[in-house]
């Protein structure tokens, strides 16, 4: 357990829950998961923020619950983000106290995001690739960006679910603090505009996806119209072949001293034609 002093407030951080006050163990339950409102009769509020790890769509809890004395803090893994938190606590840079639970907010909006500045920079990437032509989209990079960016959607939205309860609950409870009450608005407006900015990227993403699942039709479709092409050269000459290859006793083109040399001459004009009228439509 950690534990710092900020302008009269005590801030407290642990991953052991049994490490918490018994108020809080309240709000750690088997199953613990994030952007919850949570309240207590004995004066606490408590909110649950997911917290996505480094490089991946997975998220981590975070419990945050405070009083007017008390900001208790508790995730399963250890967050980077709580070590920025409690060493600027230390310094006493919140003033007042609220200022520690907005830091947290707003530090884990930004996480959100990194995240969509990093999925648009590889869509634009991806964009360019294929404008340029340069090499094919893997088909299950586009759909790992697909479910990392539904990940994103649907927390980012849970966050401003999350938010805007938040504020009606201290509307309701008369809470006298409008700077917070102010910049809990601020960020709930800069986490609704980050929702239609995903909701965007998600039909650009998907409009990719189609693209790519066309250009992958299309080549298919140019493979196909080759190897019938090649078919249909060779479907007259197999003919020519099956008949001249039946065992019959009369068959005056066998004894033809030039027989062989001419069906090998029909068959040379036969293919070359169809080459050249093949070639003259244009398929391959």
């Amino acid at each position: 357990m950690r534990q710092v002093d900020s302008g009269g407030v005590t801030v407290r951080y642990s991953t052991d829950p049994a490490e918490l006050p018994p108020e809080a163990q309240v709000f750690v339950r088997p199953h613990f998961r994030g952007n919850r409102l949570l309240s207590h009769d004995k004066g606490m509020l408590a909110v649950t923020l997911s917290c996505f790890q480094k490089g991946s769509a997975e998220t981590s809890p975070l419990l945050i619950a405070w009083d007017s004395a008390r900001i208790i803090l508790y995730s399963k893994v250890h967050l980077p983000v709580i070590d920025r938190c409690l060493n600027a606590a230390d310094k006493g840079e919140f003033c007042p106290s609220h200022r520690i639970v907005f830091f947290l907010l707003s530090e884990l909006f930004d996480g959100n995001l990194r995240i969509f500045g990093t999925i648009e920079g590889e869509l634009d990437r991806l964009e360019e690739s294929i404008a340029l032509r340069e090499r094919p989209i893997p088909i299950d990079h586009l759909f790992a960006l697909r479910k990392r960016l539904l990940a994103l959607h649907q927390d980012t939205f849970a966050k401003r679910r999350l938010i805007n309860k938040l504020i009606e609950h201290l509307h309701l409870q008369g809470s006298s603090n409008s700077e917070m009450l102010q910049e809990l608005r601020d960020l709930l407006e800069d986490i609704s505009e980050l929702s239609y900015e995903i909701q965007g990227l998600r039909e650009s993403l998907q409009g990719l996806l189609e693209l790519r699942l066309s250009l992958q039709g299309q080549r298919a479709n140019q493979i196909m119209q080759k190897l019938t092409v090649v078919t249909s050269i060779f479907l007259p000459l197999t003919f020519i072949v099956g008949v001249y290859g039946m065992n019959f006793e009369v068959m005056p083109e066998l004894r033809w001293p030039y027989g062989y040399y001419a069906v090998l001459a029909i068959m040379a004009v036969i293919a070359g034609w169809l080459m050249v009228y093949f070639r003259r439509k244009r398929w391959f």
